[in-house]
């Protein structure tokens, strides 16, 4: 009797540990987007404002890409139901959500490019490349900074995995409209951190909040500016 309550309670837990997962990982690109405003809200910070307004920035271009894909008659369904709950990254039912789709408010799960995978590389792509354009901060910082940049690289390397295996895992998009998705996600990423870069300066892309390096002493010492 012991061991078969024993059992049960382990089931039941394990259960609840996988559903809370496979629903944060549903998601997480409206969670991303959502987080991200909050912060910025409540610290004010510049870096994560400016981080807030590009995945709104991304999100439009989204859209932009899946206008241009359909009419290319790039845009395809994967054969599966574009409604079923692990399909879709919103906190909409599942009646509003297909409206919203038919009103083309809310993209269609299996078409080019797929929303939650492009939302999340974009994402990826920025916060990686931000952590690069800081890269020689980080390694006079020492082993102690430096390391986020690897450990950074091999964590939304395997966060952007991980989401790739749960979409095709699901039917909600093939491989190739995902690894299609992937490729445009990571340039509109990168390309937000270059223009970014460029209109606001490097301090807008220090989301870590390390002094930033701007020259050295005769003696060849670092000098830091340190993040407002």
């Amino acid at each position: 009797m012991a061991a078969a309550a024993a059992g049960q309670m382990r089931d039941s837990l394990l259960g609840s540990i996988s559903s809370v997962a496979m629903e944060t990982i549903r998601l997480l690109p409206e969670g991303i987007i959502a987080a991200s405003g909050v912060y910025a809200l409540f610290t004010l910070s510049l870096p994560f404002t400016i981080f807030f307004g590009s995945m709104i920035e991304a999100s439009l271009i989204y859209r932009l890409i899946g206008w241009m894909a359909s009419y290319l008659s790039l845009s395809s369904s994967s054969g599966t139901s574009a409604y079923t709950k692990m399909c879709r990254s919103s906190f909409a039912s599942t009646a509003d959500y297909t409206a919203l789709t038919s009103l083309k408010v809310l993209p269609s799960s299996g078409s080019f490019p797929s929303y939650p995978y492009f939302m999340l590389t974009a994402a990826s792509a920025y916060l990686f490349s931000t952590l690069n354009k800081l890269s020689k901060e980080l390694e006079a910082l020492g082993p102690a900074y430096s390391s986020r940049y690897y450990s950074s690289m091999i964590f939304l390397g395997l966060l952007s995995l991980v989401f790739f295996t749960f979409r095709m895992n699901y039917g909600c998009e093939s491989f190739s409209v995902l690894v299609m998705t992937l490729v445009a996600g990571l340039l509109v990423g990168v390309g937000l951190v270059q223009q970014n870069s460029a209109l606001f300066g490097q301090e807008s892309m220090n989301l870590i909040g390390i002094p930033l390096l701007r020259n050295r002493t005769a003696s060849g010492q670092s000098i830091y500016i340190c993040p407002k």
